[in-house]
């Protein structure tokens, strides 16, 4: 699933298209496909989406390289996977 529209609301909006997001993982999960998610997802932005247990696999890519350069690629891959799991159920 595409989460660029999501990365590039402001907060306000993006509370909708976060519902929107889930309402089609909840589909994908009755109808037996697994839901993947990514693009433009950040530090910032990527707890409202990883909140969504139906999507199974997020693509964060771009944001961990662009992290690494300051952070390090380890650190940032461990940051980006404890904020995921610490907001998971």
């Amino acid at each position: 699933m595409h989460t660029g529209k999501y990365a590039n609301l402001d907060l306000d909006k993006a509370i909708n298209e976060v519902k929107i997001i889930s309402e089609c993982a909840k589909l994908c999960e009755e109808l037996k496909i697994n839901c993947n998610a990514g693009h433009g997802l950040n530090m910032d932005n990527v707890i409202p989406i990883a909140q969504i247990n139906e999507i199974k696999e997020l693509n964060i890519g771009h944001s961990l390289i662009s992290d690494s350069l300051f952070y390090g690629l380890e650190n940032s891959i461990k940051q980006m996977i404890k904020l995921i799991n610490s907001c998971r159920k």
